[in-house]
């Protein structure tokens, strides 16, 4: 056997054991994560110290669905939630990919000062504009709307910011003449051609502005005092607290409280389950040299 031939097997049998312990530790890390959910819906606590506190009363994982149902605004929370974190994501990626896209195509003339005070901003935290934010809605009667948790979610500096680094390494100025010359407007330039290119950056962006907005308690639990109007965030936090008071047995309260995590867990997984894909190009794009 040639020198050649060697170094091709020695090739294939390492790919292979790559691959191998590849497989072995995707599947041993997923085991973990699933773990959790399949002893919560099989109705089993795994804590020990919860164990010896159990009563001989026991309680499926539906009947601790039906208990949640009977006892919190379940579906009207769920509601709420996916209206503010929809329309939040979908908004602050377009408006954060146009911004992003403004700075890198264009020249103008507060350009530079503009993306340094993007930075800026990137610097302050959210939370010490709270107190403000608080006295305007409440001076001008607009709590308990759901737009007014909408709206400071749409500004997101630091999806600006990473859309711009994105559009920097793969935007060609030699394409957006071309749309030109082709007769496009500006604003056909940027949906049919702008946000394709950028499609891995809308996706990572897209999951990380779900899962903050679908996580979030302090702006809608000033704006949002109705029960009616409140999402699953706060109505989650509000029922944990109250659940260890309702129910004696702890084990039976912790699986209450676990059968409502589900809720709030899903669809961030499933969102990132439809994403992943443009993510996992985006980081193979970034990884090529050109």
């Amino acid at each position: 056997m040639s020198e050649n031939q060697l170094s091709r097997s020695f090739v294939k049998k390492t790919d292979l054991a790559l691959k191998i312990i590849t497989y072995i530790v995707s599947i041993g890390i997923t085991a973990l994560v699933i773990a959790p959910f399949v002893t919560l819906i099989s109705g089993d606590i795994i804590d020990p110290a919860m164990k010896a506190a159990r009563s001989e009363s026991t309680l499926s994982f539906r009947e601790a669905i039906d208990l949640v149902l009977r006892y919190t605004p379940l579906p009207g929370a769920f509601k709420n939630s996916m209206i503010i974190s929809g329309i939040s994501t979908v908004s602050c990626v377009y408006v954060s990919a146009i911004t992003a896209y403004s700075l890198v195509a264009y020249e103008w003339k507060f350009r530079r000062i503009f993306n340094k005070f993007i930075i800026i901003v990137m610097m302050i935290p959210s939370n010490i504009t709270i107190i403000g934010y608080y006295q305007l809605v409440w001076k001008f009667h607009l709590a308990n709307k759901l737009c007014m948790v909408i709206f400071p979610a749409i500004t997101a500096p630091l999806a600006v910011y990473f859309m711009k680094l994105y559009l920097e390494a793969t935007f060609s100025k030699d394409i957006l003449e071309s749309a030109r010359m082709d007769g496009a407007g500006e604003i056909r330039i940027f949906n049919k051609i702008i946000l394709p290119l950028m499609k891995p950056a809308l996706a990572t962006q897209a999951i990380f502005i779900f899962l903050d907005s679908w996580t979030e308690y302090v702006i809608p639990g000033i704006v949002l005092v109705k029960d009616e109007k409140r999402p699953l965030s706060i109505m989650a936090m509000m029922f944990s607290g109250l659940a260890a008071d309702m129910f004696e047995d702890p084990a039976i309260a912790a699986l209450i409280i676990g059968s409502l995590t589900i809720f709030l867990v899903l669809p961030p997984i499933v969102l990132f389950a439809f994403l992943s894909k443009d993510i996992v190009e985006g980081v193979q794009l970034g990884s090529v040299k050109y």
